[in-house]
């Protein structure tokens, strides 16, 4: 599982707010509507997390931001909760975040 197959799932999956995920080669992929709030940036710095956030979101993100596999360069880290879990909740997301 790659990026690609995170890219594709996030893609459907944000519809509420704007999130930009930066990849670790440094590519800026962005999801929702642009000028969206509420907003978050985050870097992927593990390159392991989107496959970890593929198999089980709802432990991967919450790991890999306490342990810095994410940093969070804009927003907060309730923003970037709120962007996923109103997402989730109103397109019954692939067992995100439950």
């Amino acid at each position: 599982m790659s990026f690609a197959a995170l890219d594709r799932m996030l893609t459907r999956l944000v519809t509420h707010g704007r999130l930009t995920l930066v990849d670790t080669d440094g590519k800026a992929h962005k999801y929702g509507a642009a000028g969206a709030e509420p907003a978050a940036r985050v870097r992927i710095v593990d390159p392991a997390f989107p496959r970890k956030a593929l198999l089980s979101a709802n432990i991967a993100v919450g790991e890999a931001y306490m342990n810095g596999g994410i940093v969070l360069e804009e927003g907060s880290l309730r923003d970037l909760l709120d962007i996923l879990l109103v997402s989730r909740d109103r397109v019954g997301g692939p067992g995100l975040l439950t």
